[in-house]
């Protein structure tokens, strides 16, 4: 038989219990929601990095490419593009279009570009390089192609960029890099393709660097170095494509 003592329990344990189930159905809103709002985090965090990218370049006359998910993933801030003046085998010269920026970034511009995130691809050829703005350059962590062809760069200041491990192209083409700057090149361990066109690096350089062990494309075109000498580097790098040629066939 039971005692009112017995009812009283019995309401007590189902209290109990149904207080502990509106507390789960809570804890399951709960979560839900916050997995909701983490799902939400990426999307908005790329429309915040694209519109600031977007505005900040734009600023610069620079353009920004952006990927499926609306990251910023191309840079353009060149003042033009490197390359051989045409009829001539020795004369470089940066090249302007419509394309291109009119615009000499500063060193403040270099500290408020080393803040943008997200940045994969990056080309400023033909803007003043120095030692402090390279280093600003050494925290765009996510960069994994960078040309900075008819600049100013040495090794030393070059030396920065050995932060940007995951670098896999670079191109120095037109710069005052010497065979030391092939030191920073090789604690570079995921770079792949290096465009040394028209710098003081020599035969020297080029045998030690070729022995990357993840480098696979190398240009050399208008270097310190003699058609033998490159006869033979092509010979003991089979492992490489090496561009030493002009678009005629002709060795430069």
């Amino acid at each position: 038989m039971r005692t009112p003592n017995d009812c009283q329990g019995s309401s007590k344990v189902k209290l109990y219990y149904q207080g502990r189930d509106r507390t789960g159905r809570f804890v399951k809103s709960l979560v839900r929601l916050m997995c909701m709002f983490v799902v939400a985090i990426p999307s908005c965090s790329a429309f915040a990095i694209r519109d600031n990218t977007d505005a900040i370049v734009s600023s610069w006359g620079g353009w920004v490419t952006r990927d499926q998910e609306g990251l910023p993933r191309r840079v353009n801030l060149a003042i033009g593009t490197y390359t051989r003046i045409a009829g001539s085998e020795q004369d470089w010269a940066l090249m302007g279009s419509p394309d291109h920026t009119d615009h000499a970034m500063s060193s403040s511009d270099f500290e408020t570009l080393a803040t943008l995130k997200g940045i994969r691809e990056l080309d400023i050829s033909g803007q003043t390089l120095t030692s402090r703005r390279t280093h600003a350059l050494s925290r765009l962590g996510s960069l994994e192609m960078l040309t900075i062809a008819g600049t100013e760069l040495t090794d030393d200041s070059g030396s920065h960029l050995s932060a940007l491990i995951g670098l896999r192209s670079l191109n120095v083409a037109g710069t005052e890099v010497t065979d030391e700057f092939v030191k920073t090149l090789l604690s570079l361990e995921k770079l792949e393709t290096v465009v040394l066109d028209n710098t003081r690096i020599t035969n020297a350089g080029l045998n030690k660097l070729i022995q990357h062990p993840s480098l696979k494309t190398l240009v050399i075109r208008g270097n310190l170095v003699s058609d033998e000498d490159l006869r033979t580097l092509t010979t003991n790098a089979r492992h490489l494509k090496i561009i030493t040629k002009r678009p005629d066939g002709g060795i430069i």
